[in-house]
């Protein structure tokens, strides 16, 4: 009984560690970036991505959040679609603000939790998001715009 308990328990590690490992730690981000900035410290960045759209589908942006150096993976903190392009401003080395005129909001964090490879979860630094969304846009004036926003 005891060789087939521990077979049993080996599969299912395996096969935890096969679910979990797709984007466990992983630094990859949806789409093409659009737009990088680095918090006032240097130490973490905000990157805005776009996701091609089809003709069924427009566009999709995410915004994501990771150490500057070395991260351990990204947090992806706002993903939405029928927008312009999502503008991300630092406010002090904490703080980020995100800002879209309107559009579908499908995922919001307001918080993130970033650390750098080899480094303990629990010196994660945390980083605040706010969102400034003034909702859908209207229906006969979606906004599409694909351009990068000004510097």
């Amino acid at each position: 009984m005891r060789p087939i308990l521990k077979s049993l328990g080996l599969v299912c590690a395996a096969a935890l560690l096969a679910a979990c490992g797709g984007d466990s730690g992983s630094t990859r981000l949806k789409g093409e970036i659009v737009e990088k900035v680095q918090n006032p410290e240097g130490r973490v960045a905000a990157t805005t991505t776009r996701e091609s759209g089809t003709d069924e589908t427009p566009p999709r942006y995410h915004v994501y959040v990771e150490r500057s150096r070395e991260p351990a993976q990204v947090v992806e903190v706002l993903e939405t679609d029928r927008s312009e392009v999502p503008r991300i401003r630092w406010l002090g080395p904490s703080g980020l603000e995100i800002s879209v005129a309107c559009g579908q909001i499908h995922r919001f964090s307001n918080f993130a939790d970033v650390w750098s490879s080899g480094e303990d979860k629990q010196k994660a630094e945390q980083v605040v998001v706010l969102l400034d969304n003034r909702g859908v846009c209207p229906a006969n004036a979606p906004a599409t715009s694909a351009s990068p926003p000004a510097q």
